[in-house]
């Protein structure tokens, strides 16, 4: 995970016809890839087109994928980038996971005041989802990061 590097990054998912060989790569399918990252994904996190979400939600819900997307409060969906408990096979990684992307995000956030408006949204916005993903899984333990007055103080 890029994350675990300190790498924060945002990315479109969709569908569409692509031609590529060594030297191109073009057509509908990144152009609306392109779109997705660019105009909508805003924060560090990879939006999912409408489409593809509709594919998703006409599978069987016991194939479990339907777990590893979540709307966000703009209403676009995304990968869920801290995945749900359920379909972890392991879960003492899944918790060292999680235990790592808080010490790098608490790290982020601490080297935030330095940083432009634009980065230190996108490091509040990973935040508040980091505290909403594990305190909807607060069987774990994992704490939550930061008080919202302290976000305040970002200056955002």
């Amino acid at each position: 995970m890029l994350l675990f590097r300190g790498i924060l990054t945002r990315g479109g998912i969709t569908s569409g016809l692509l031609y590529h060989n060594s030297q191109v790569v073009l057509g509908r399918g990144l152009i609306d890839a392109y779109y997705l990252e660019s105009k909508l994904a805003k924060y560090p996190r990879i939006v999912i087109s409408e489409d593809i979400v509709s594919n998703i939600f006409s599978l069987p819900i016991n194939s479990g994928i339907q777990d590893f997307i979540k709307r966000d409060f703009d209403g676009l969906w995304h990968l869920e980038l801290f995945r749900p408990l359920k379909n972890i096979s392991d879960i003492k990684d899944h918790i060292e996971d999680l235990k790592l992307s808080r010490l790098i995000i608490v790290k982020l956030f601490r080297e935030s005041k330095s940083l432009s408006l634009y980065e230190r949204v996108n490091i509040h916005w990973l935040v508040s989802y980091f505290n909403e993903s594990v305190t909807s899984h607060n069987e774990l333990g994992i704490k939550t990061i930061i008080r919202r007055r302290n976000i305040e103080r970002m200056g955002i």
